[in-house]
């Protein structure tokens, strides 16, 4: 009721209801299409918003030549983003250095405001489809040019909500689909260095959970052990 009085009273505003459940990435893609503006958020129904945050958006681009805003965010008594903030030209070498910070400033699509234009041109990629497609998403925005990160907490995660749901999922995602994003980041001209730097100290962070995985997929598992080295089993 809430959404068919916004329609009524704002004629900028449209609601769409889905007749089957798309998931998560089906909605993400099917906004993507439906939308109309420069700019698409996904902004996940489990998540708690601060006042006066669309205002901040709007702000942003409008005073900003930007590609993609990250809108810093908590969890639980975390800081989602610690690296730099405000306006950065360096966008590719930062959406590594957050990626290796936390993987998960990088997925979690609240936080993350896009050119819609700019999703678009993936929409042929394999990946576009795919749970683990809102990383790609961010490292290509962050490919085409200059990026935006708020200091001030505007998003508020609630853990335990992941729209991933299972333990052999979220493993298949982190050791498969992260992975296997970051290796294909040369096509849109990130460093080789800095992805191989990215993947290693992820893995480092995730030995334990990646020792587990190998129970599930031996096969794939053993193919990441080239990015590990002895200092990375000895917690240095």
């Amino acid at each position: 009721a809430y959404l068919k009085d916004l329609v009524k009273d704002n004629d900028f505003f449209y609601n769409v209801e889905n007749k089957v459940n798309l998931g998560l990435i089906g909605n993400v893609t099917s906004l993507l299409e439906l939308a109309t503006g420069s700019f698409v958020w996904f902004v996940s129904d489990d998540d708690t918003l601060e006042k006066g945050i669309v205002l901040e958006v709007l702000n942003i681009i409008a005073n900003n030549k930007i590609e993609f805003i990250l809108l810093n965010f908590s969890a639980g008594e975390k800081i989602g983003n610690c690296g730099k903030k405000g306006y950065i030209q360096d966008s590719e070498l930062t959406a590594l250095s957050m990626f290796k910070e936390r993987y998960g400033s990088l997925v979690f699509i609240t936080s993350c405001v896009h050119k819609r234009k700019t999703l678009l041109e993936l929409k042929e990629n394999p990946i576009y489809k795919l749970i683990s497609a809102p990383l790609l998403f961010s490292f290509y925005s962050c490919s085409k040019g200059a990026i935006y990160c708020t200091e001030k907490v505007w998003v508020n995660f609630r853990e335990g909500n992941a729209s991933y749901a299972g333990f052999k999922s979220n493993l298949k995602l982190k050791f498969e689909g992260y992975i296997s994003i970051l290796e294909y980041l040369p096509t849109f001209n990130y460093d080789e260095k800095e992805i191989y730097s990215a993947i290693e100290s992820f893995l480092k962070k995730q030995s334990v959970s990646h020792l587990v995985y190998g129970i599930y997929n031996l096969k794939q598992s053993l193919k990441l052990y080239k990015y590990y080295r002895l200092k990375t089993f000895l917690g240095i």
